[in-house]
């Protein structure tokens, strides 16, 4: 009985393949289908409250003048104030503050979390006329 010449294992077995595959097309959606949508639209803040609800509210300076709006956390009632192209948190139930203390939001990609509150503000959306090369912040040679 003869047999043939002994070869090497497959480094890929069809399972590997599947799975490159698989990662290749997830890669390429998220990187088509994912960044594209926080960042269209006119400007915006995102309000998720535990882990769930989501609500939103336009920033753009021409809707309404700056008003407060209350959201029901599962510590107690965080104030935001809302208006003139920004947002901030103007009181929150927990103890340390911390998410008072970010300040005014305004630029896309800003964020207050309250953690005890399961609370997180984020803005979204783009400033009409301003380009992402407008926000280059720093340069390095």
């Amino acid at each position: 009985m003869t047999t043939g010449p002994d070869l090497p294992p497959s480094p890929l077995t069809r399972g590997d393949v599947i799975l490159v595959v698989g990662w290749l097309v997830l890669a390429a959606f998220t990187a088509l289908a994912g960044p594209t949508t926080e960042r269209d639209g006119p400007l915006r803040l995102v309000i998720e409250i535990d882990n769930g609800r989501h609500s939103q509210a336009p920033l753009s300076v021409e809707d309404r003048p700056v008003h407060q709006i209350t959201i029901e956390g599962p510590i107690g009632p965080t104030v935001l104030e809302v208006g003139a192209g920004r947002a901030r948190i103007l009181s929150a139930p927990c103890r340390q503050q911390i998410c008072r203390l970010s300040g005014w939001l305004s630029e896309p990609g800003d964020l207050a979390v309250c953690v005890p509150n399961r609370l997180v503000l984020r803005v979204a959306g783009r400033k009409v006329g301003h380009t992402d090369s407008e926000r280059i912040d720093g340069v390095t040679r």
